[in-house]
């Protein structure tokens, strides 16, 4: 007696140190719930919501709603975790996994109309295979790459023991018949199997050499199936469990799945940590990876701030890192869209949506300098799938997300480009639009525009299918539309009252700013403010609102052109008398008025918060199109142009082009003081009178439209369209470079009948190809491609036929060409 009464002690005792909370789970109220963790995904075409209490809870009913599902009747017994399926958006099975002192049991549960009724295992199985065909899904290839452009989660690293490991399944109505990772791994032999889960391990924590597949046949039965990579080769393993228990591969962190049951157990299946906030027609998830943007209009970043806007008919998303989160990665769900080269540090991207897809997008890249780049989604429409025919989306036709097919991808281009396909965009939203008319005074028509309050402004837009075609100030008119104009922003600069307006003004054609400013109780346009006595020549006042777009922060690079031809004004930096005092002034209808230095830099200063690159008088590219600083290209090439430069002329000259400036002096000076060294090729020298242009010129990597491509036979090439150097490589081997002009590229590269090198793609293109010669014959090859980045690819001749080879043997041939020489 005395025994039992200290344990009963004991007992009470404990429980008051570590009390278990009693909770009712509410599945209708899914993540609300605060009891229990939540999660919900698509499997095998089923979407799920799993309910897991937490440490401290022990759940002893579970409800939705007012309807009772589950009740504990056992003393001890608690629910251990419960698994809902989804039918038409409603929940619609339950399996809840019943935990008691004595013993684990199942119970399954179906919703009729007027509640939960319990049903057995078998029937569960039945009608879960039921949801599975409720849409016919399309076959795909599962890529575990992640380079492909199928309809996949977005990749998912988790550490399970000291592997790395991904999780890969397809998305809601698609079925993965094959998986393929350098080679087919598993395929479906008649349709009669599917793969719904991939498990990828990195046992050397960078490539995926150990997958287990979650396959489910045509019958209903299920099974996992375990493949390692053998000499380039996937082989499955003759025992797999002691297979698996040699190279301590664990099974996942995971729930029992109640649906499949193979080894003698009740199969676990994964999913991973990603934790959307609405039900599975409206997926919202967040990203908490301070490197990573997904621009996806679904995903939240949290590490990054996140504008909405519709810009004239177009809807964008405005990205900036929040604090010192540092972005070096760009995607779209599974999809690449931008990665870093070197030290590359996303600044900002503003991205443009057709129907909420992201089609484009615009970045500004920390490099030393500012980077400006532009990319667009190429998409391939099958449009009868009898047929061979394919329609490219990017022209904007119409398109469905499940008619994409797998070459899709995102696409570096130019800013003539972008501003195309935005220009199509926007000119599907004034199909059918309505003028207005914006009233600075009162402004407050919330259903016409979007209104942003700003640091002593605020800034005005048109919804989608309105255009502002009149400006007022109460009865005042202040601007109307002439040829067709429309305003597509308006920032209103007040102090109390407006006292500055500035208007974005297009037409079909052009873009302009027009500045306003308060004179006599009406505002008069600016057309000129007073030049300082310093400086000889005015500058358009477009060039100052470029100004600040010469980077995101307050450094500031002018932009040459501009298509505002009516505003001429200066940069006043003061107008000094006699007693020093600094006047401002504006010309104001002919008028000279005098302002604050305050509104005075209001006036010259640029937009507020406005990166556009389409208008004209945004920044343009300040490097060249596809291509990589000139410091990169030397590091990796031998440009002839490059022999009399050593690096820190060429990162000097680097700067002076990307500040948009072109100093003759820079590289005059650089040549000259280098005049007669020859550095790389032996007895290769840059002319000192070369014009600076030309010397520029011959650095643009060619952008790769189709009308660019050309074709190069070595032996007769096309001087008109092609430009030819013959050098000495290290005093003994002869080497000839031929390059494209710019603007152009090499698609196929051969030696009169015989190929040496063929594009694969729209995005591989030769830029140039260096030839080696022994004994006036052509023995090695180095093509050169312009993708994302520089890249080559080597060949040697073999028996009059050219052969791919690795660096390796190109270096190796290279050191015996010299010795023999």
């Amino acid at each position: 007696m005395v025994y039992l009464g200290l344990l009963l002690i004991f007992t009470a005792v404990s429980y008051c140190f570590n009390p278990l909370k009693l909770r009712k789970l509410d599945i209708s109220q899914r993540s609300l719930n605060s009891c229990t963790e939540y999660n919900e995904h698509h499997l095998d075409n089923v979407y799920y919501s799993y309910f897991k209490p937490l440490p401290d809870v022990l759940i002893n009913s579970v409800y939705e709603g007012h309807y009772k599902i589950w009740e504990s009747k056992l003393h001890g017994e608690f629910c251990k975790y419960a698994l809902v399926a989804y039918k038409h958006q409603s929940p619609y099975l339950i399996y809840i996994l019943r935990d008691n002192p004595e013993f684990t049991c199942d119970a399954y549960y179906v919703k009729y109309e007027l509640g939960w009724e319990p049903i057995d295992g078998t029937t569960y199985k039945e009608l879960i295979n039921q949801l599975e065909k409720i849409r016919h899904p399309h076959n795909v290839t599962l890529f575990l790459d992640n380079n492909s452009t199928l309809p996949t989660y977005a990749t998912v690293h988790e550490y399970v023991g000291k592997f790395r490991v991904q999780f890969v399944a397809p998305k809601y109505g698609y079925t993965a018949w094959r998986v393929h990772l350098n080679g087919t791994i598993w395929s479906s032999r008649g349709n009669e199997s599917r793969c719904a889960a991939v498990w990828c391990y990195l046992l050397d924590g960078f490539n995926i050499t150990y997958v287990r597949l979650l396959v489910k046949h045509s019958d209903g039965e299920a099974e996992l199936l375990d493949f390692y990579q053998k000499n380039r080769r996937w082989e499955r393993p003759l025992d797999t469990t002691r297979f698996a228990t040699i190279l301590g591969i664990e099974s996942p962190d995971s729930f029992l799945h109640p649906e499949y049951d193979f080894m003698d157990r009740i199969g676990e299946i994964h999913f991973p940590p990603f934790r959307p906030q609405t039900a599975q027609w409206d997926l919202v998830s967040s990203n908490t990876d301070p490197n990573v943007l997904y621009i996806d209009t679904f995903i939240t970043n949290e590490y990054v701030f996140t504008q909405k806007i519709h810009l004239d008919g177009v809807f964008y998303q405005v990205f900036r890192p929040k604090g010192d989160a540092m972005v070096y990665s760009v995607k779209e769900s599974y999809l690449k869209v931008w990665r870093p080269y070197r030290d590359e540090v996303l600044k900002l991207a503003i991205v443009a949506y057709d129907r909420n897809i992201p089609v484009l997008m615009y970045t500004i890249i920390n490099f030393g300098n500012t980077i400006n780049t532009f990319y667009f989604r190429k998409k391939v429409l099958r449009t009868n799938t009898a047929s061979n025919t394919t329609t490219d989306t990017a022209s904007g036709n119409n398109f469905r997300d499940e008619d994409y097919i797998n070459n899709s991808c995102w696409i570096r281009t130019t800013c003539t480009y972008y501003k195309e396909k935005i220009d199509k965009l926007s000119l599907l939203s004034y199909e059918k639009v309505e003028n207005v008319t914006l009233d600075i005074y009162l402004p407050s028509d919330s259903n016409l525009f979007y209104y942003t309050a700003g640091k002593g402004y605020s800034y005005y837009s048109p919804k989608p299918t309105y255009k502002i075609t009149r400006v007022v100030n109460q009865l005042d008119v202040i601007w109307e539309s002439t040829d067709g104009e429309r305003v597509i922003s308006a920032y209103v600069y007040e102090n109390g009252t407006p006292y500055l307006i500035k208007l974005v003004v297009a037409d079909s054609s052009s873009t302009r700013v027009i500045v306003y400013y308060l004179l006599n109780d009406k505002f008069a346009m600016v057309k000129s403010a007073l030049p300082q006595p310093s400086m000889q020549t005015t500058l358009s006042l477009n060039n100052l609102v470029n100004n600040f777009k010469g980077t995101i922060n307050d450094s500031y690079k002018p932009i040459k052109e501009s298509n505002d031809k009516s505003i001429d004004n200066g940069t006043n930096e003061s107008n000094k008398e006699s007693n020093d005092v600094v006047k401002y002034k504006l010309i104001l209808n002919g008028q000279l008025k005098e302002v604050m230095k305050e509104h005075y830099d209001q006036v010259v200063k640029g937009l507020e918060e406005f990166y556009y690159p389409q208008y004209d008088f945004t920044p343009k590219i300040p490097e060249f199109p596809l291509s990589y600083p000139l410091d990169t290209y030397q590091s990796l090439y031998n440009f002839s142009y490059y022999q009399s430069l050593n690096s820190n002329d060429v990162k000097a000259l680097t700067n002076t082009i990307r500040n948009g400036v072109t100093n003759t002096s820079v590289v005059n000076n650089s040549v000259t003081a280098n005049r007669g060294v020859n550095v790389g090729f032996p007895g290769t020298s840059v002319n000192v009178n070369r014009d600076v242009k030309e010397f520029i010129d011959n650095f643009v990597v060619p952008y790769y439209n189709m009308e660019d491509c050309i074709l190069l036979d070595i032996t007769h090439p096309n001087k008109k369209l092609t430009q030819v150097s013959d050098e000495v490589f290290d005093g003994v081997i002869k080497v000839k470079f031929i390059q494209p002009m710019p603007g152009k590229y090499f698609k196929e590269i051969s030696e009169k009948d015989t190929k040496m090198y063929m594009r694969l793609s729209n995005s591989e293109a030769s830029i140039g190809i260096h030839l080696y010669s022994n004994q006036n014959r052509y023995v090695l090859a180095d093509v050169m491609l312009a993708a994302s980045r520089p890249a080559s690819i080597h060949l040697k001749k073999v028996n009059d036929m050219w052969k791919y080879i690795r660096k390796s043997e190109f270096t190796q041939l290279m050191q015996q060409l010299k010795s023999n020489n």
